[in-house]
């Protein structure tokens, strides 16, 4: 930052999201099992600090090089106490349907 500025800078990423990269590969096992394990340390420790991400999906996970996962797009991310999650958001596509459809459910779960 400057008189009058701020600079952002960001790390570029070579190997672009996981979506896209899924969608021109066939991965093993051992490659879903090394970015499942690196994507649920990335939330452990966002959640460690008590920040929820609120958007995970492929196209949020960057991939470098060296095949090490980035959590992207902090756009919907909060920071809160885990255990008082009062609001729902995020791409509908994505979530699964019990979270996106609480009030259809609990009305279910009632009759």
């Amino acid at each position: 930052m400057d008189e009058s500025n701020l600079y952002i800078f960001i790390e570029f990423v070579t190997k672009g999201s996981l979506l896209s990269l899924y969608r021109r590969y066939k991965f093993r096992d051992s490659q879903v099992s090394a970015y499942t394990r690196q994507i649920l340390n990335g939330l452990k420790y966002l959640h460690d600090r008590n920040i929820v991400h609120r958007d995970i999906k492929c196209a949020n996970i960057l991939v470098d090089a060296n095949g090490s996962v980035k959590v992207a797009d902090f756009g919907l991310a909060k920071a809160i106490k885990l255990n008082d999650v009062k609001s729902c958001q995020g791409t509908a596509f994505w979530m699964a349907p019990e979270v996106c459809c609480q009030s259809s459910l609990q009305m279910r779960i009632i009759e």
